[in-house]
């Protein structure tokens, strides 16, 4: 019964998630608040309906030699609270994509911003190395260039 469960719930996730190459612009409060590696880059790629892209790595990370992508904003989680209510840079009326290293710090990151009324935000499966995985996967030469000096945005 067990493995009979565990089954339908990957299905129905799987089901949950955009088709390879395909935009899904649901918000965060409905079903699928997850971007894939290849849909982001395709978008940056083609300048189609960019998103806001929020790192919320801690600064450390940012740092780090995998860069961050271009345009993005970065503040790390445990600043999100304080940088929301000082009204400093995060847009209301355009998607939020919330990127880390590996994906592990946003989940965090999108419940902060849903909790004080950001209803488009949407995280970024994989993180930074999902973007690396799929640019290299697909041997294309990266268009987006992914500096590995950073700098504060």
């Amino acid at each position: 019964m067990k493995g009979k469960f565990m089954a339908a719930a990957l299905f129905l996730a799987v089901c949950a998630l955009p088709a390879c190459g395909q935009k899904s612009s649901a918000p965060s409060g409905l079903l699928n608040p997850v971007i894939t590696a290849e849909e982001l880059v395709w978008r940056l790629q083609t300048d189609k309906d960019l998103p806001y892209i929020l790192d919320v790595r801690t600064a450390e990370y940012y740092a780090y030699p995998l860069g961050y992508l271009p345009g993005a904003h970065h503040c790390p989680v445990n600043a999100l609270e304080q940088i929301i209510w000082s009204e400093k840079f995060i847009p209301r009326d355009q998607e939020i994509v919330v990127v880390c290293q590996t994906g592990d710090l946003t989940p965090s990151a999108v419940s902060i911003l849903e909790r004080n009324g950001y209803t488009t935000v949407r995280a970024l499966k994989g993180g930074i190395v999902a973007v690396w995985q799929f640019l290299s996967a697909t041997a294309t030469s990266p268009s987006i260039p992914l500096p590995r000096n950073s700098k504060k945005h």
